[in-house]
């Protein structure tokens, strides 16, 4: 009775990557990074799985409950001289969603979902570097989707709160000549709010509105991040600015002979973002 909407899905990956050159030979120990001139080579490989599943059901007009999960699987390998023995692992995961929507009017709705991501663990192609394990983020969202003015202003918003568990992260002041340590650097959370507007004054002009606000910290770090007296409890996390505004405007015109043509402007700003790195030090951007 066209209560129940389902969708099913698989999907598959096969990476292949390699290098081969003469360059530096990196060993790490103590969290100190050290080099010396010789050849080097590796053959990576990720063979990665999934299947998943979405099924959303209309308990009435207005309520609609979702039910989703994912099952990934990621087989990764490693050989050659970047590694001082060949590396096997496999991750996998099974992600849930669930959620909830319910029509205000025809044009008005709001929804609630809680969501999980998960991110595979790897290795590093530095001596003596541990290998990191798979990351997870759990994401609670509320929102609402509106169309006023006789559908002409089209509005979303959203709040989110996400927590991660095993968090991974590179510090770049051990990357020498592309060689780099990523490690789990512990738990971090973060929460803010987007929006998107778009406005059709006319059939040829529209303009919008698009921008974000999130704050980031960390509440938990692990205690080798800690040993490197780099990244500590209630820092930022690396590379994501506060804020972010754009603004576009477009203009529809009809050119010579029938001719469709447009003009359009955009404008997009952001707030900068922290590095912390090996040793506390601490750059902004």
């Amino acid at each position: 009775n066209n209560r129940l909407d389902w969708v099913v899905g698989a999907f598959y990956s096969d990476i292949e990557s390699s290098s081969g050159l003469i360059g530096s030979a990196n060993s790490y120990s103590d969290g100190n990074l050290t080099r010396s001139i010789a050849p080097f080579d590796g053959q990576r490989n990720s063979k990665s799985t999934a299947i998943f599943a979405s099924v959303d059901y209309h308990l009435t007009q207005q309520l609609t409950l979702t039910v989703g999960a994912r099952y990934f699987e990621d087989d990764r390998a490693g050989d050659g001289t970047d590694f001082t023995t060949p590396k096997n692992a496999t991750f996998d995961h099974v992600s849930p969603t669930v959620g909830a929507s319910y029509a205000l009017s025809n044009d008005t709705s709001v929804y609630i979902r809680i969501a999980e991501g998960f991110r595979s663990g790897g290795f590093n192609n530095v001596v003596g570097a541990e290998d990191f394990g798979p990351e997870t983020v759990r994401t609670y969202e509320v929102g609402a989707k509106s169309l006023l003015l006789d559908g002409r202003l089209q509005t979303e918003a959203a709040f989110f709160y996400s927590e991660y568990q095993d968090m991974q992260d590179v510090d770049s002041s051990l990357n020498v000549i592309g060689r780099s340590v990523t490690l789990n650097v512990g738990e971090a959370e973060m929460q803010g709010v987007e929006w998107s507007t778009q406005l059709s004054i006319s059939e040829q002009f529209s303009v919008g509105l698009n921008g974000h606000y999130i704050d980031t910290k960390f509440m938990k770090v692990s205690e080798l991040f800690a040993s490197f007296g780099s990244t500590d409890v209630g820092d930022p996390i690396n590379y994501v600015p506060k804020y972010s505004v754009s603004f576009n405007a477009k203009f529809d015109f009809e050119g010579p002979m029938g001719a469709a043509g447009f003009a359009a402007l955009d404008y997009s700003m952001q707030d900068g973002s922290v590095e912390i790195a090996f040793g506390g030090r601490r750059a902004e951007t």
